[in-house]
């Protein structure tokens, strides 16, 4: 599916190519345009990353929550949480990756 939808709610999931981007309950509709139309150049991670994040100014404390998945690549899974989103493998009973609390990037 080609071009951009947008309803107001709860998460706003983008999803182009092999990218997956989750954005906070009622982000600005430019800020959604914005990201959609970035992904469509397929744009490197740290490129998704300013983008969604709204760059790398202040602290992680002042930034946004959001999430990215990467499988641009075929072979690894590039995870990016913010918040509170938690990414569950299938059949395991805990988290593979959580943004809560995330206070610093490994």
């Amino acid at each position: 599916m080609k071009g951009l939808r947008y309803r107001p709610g709860t998460w706003i999931c983008l999803v182009r190519d092999s990218v997956l981007c989750l954005l906070p309950p009622d982000p600005a509709e430019e800020r959604v345009r914005a990201v959609w139309s970035m992904l469509g150049t397929e744009p490197a991670l740290d490129r998704i990353f300013t983008a969604v994040s709204g760059g790398l100014s202040g602290s992680l404390a002042d930034m946004p929550s959001f999430g990215v998945l990467s499988l641009r690549d075929r072979e690894r899974l590039h995870v990016i949480l913010r918040g509170p989103l938690e990414l569950q493998e299938a059949g395991k009973d805990e988290p593979a990756a959580s943004g809560e609390f995330v206070t610093t990037w490994s």
